[in-house]
């Protein structure tokens, strides 16, 4: 359409999507804490059996996506 090469616009009797409104789903402040805590002691372990060794970034990286 920019630069006249279709001579209409095939998006113009094309309707939008139907979606059913939603409410989102939000952490309670409970379930923040569990989550927290189970942070805590799996950064606080010295002996990993399994997965990767904590380095302190899970922690902050939980804490910017509760803040935003």
């Amino acid at each position: 359409m920019r630069h006249e090469i279709l001579p209409s616009n095939p998006m113009d009797h094309v309707s939008r999507l139907y979606r059913e409104p939603h409410l989102p789903d939000a952490l309670t402040a409970p379930e923040v804490n569990v989550i927290r805590a189970a942070i805590a002691r799996w950064e606080s372990a010295v002996n990993h059996i399994s997965g990767p060794k904590p380095d302190g970034q899970l922690s902050a990286i939980i804490e910017v996506m509760l803040g935003t």
